[in-house]
């Protein structure tokens, strides 16, 4: 209880600081997930076989605004990741991205999807070149067999590449 009362205050601070015209939006990578978690530095990588309580899960990813200067690698190396990670998570994105684009960076280094009507988790490791099982068991995925999956949800395929 108390840990979660300190990472909503902590999320309350942060949440204040990109409210007020002094701060820089773009300092504090902003985690998307439903899960309670702590945001990591970020230049720290999380290892993909990780299992546990809602409070010690990772995000699937964050999502960050680019500024001036950006470019798929250096957020990459900023998050901790592969510049393939963040361009695989953004297929909509072509070359570099211009300044105030909102790029998906997944939590760890892997590739972010939407799943679609008629995909199963297998199909999806297949494209992606990994086992099922490291799509289950990444726990801020929320999935226990290869029968699960709802199609508009976002999934995190640790270790994935290609697609």
């Amino acid at each position: 209880m108390r840990r979660t009362v300190l990472v909503t205050i902590a999320l309350a601070s942060m949440l204040a600081a990109a409210c007020s015209s002094e701060a820089d939006p773009t300092s504090t990578p902003t985690p998307t997930t439903e899960a309670t978690s702590t945001v990591e530095a970020a230049s720290t990588v999380v290892s993909p076989q990780i299992t546990g309580t809602p409070d010690e899960m990772p995000p699937l990813s964050y999502t960050y605004e680019t500024v001036e200067g950006d470019t798929l690698g250096s957020v990459a190396t900023r998050f901790g990741v592969s510049e393939a990670a963040v361009r695989l998570s953004n297929p909509d994105i072509e070359g570099e991205p211009a300044p105030g684009t909102a790029l998906r960076v997944p939590a760890i280094e892997g590739v972010l999807h939407t799943m679609e009507l008629g995909e199963t988790l297998t199909n999806i490791a297949a494209r992606y070149g990994v086992e099922v099982e490291a799509i289950i068991d990444f726990a801020s995925n929320g999935l226990s067999s290869p029968e699960d999956g709802t199609p508009g949800a976002i999934i995190l395929v640790p270790g994935g590449t290609g697609g």
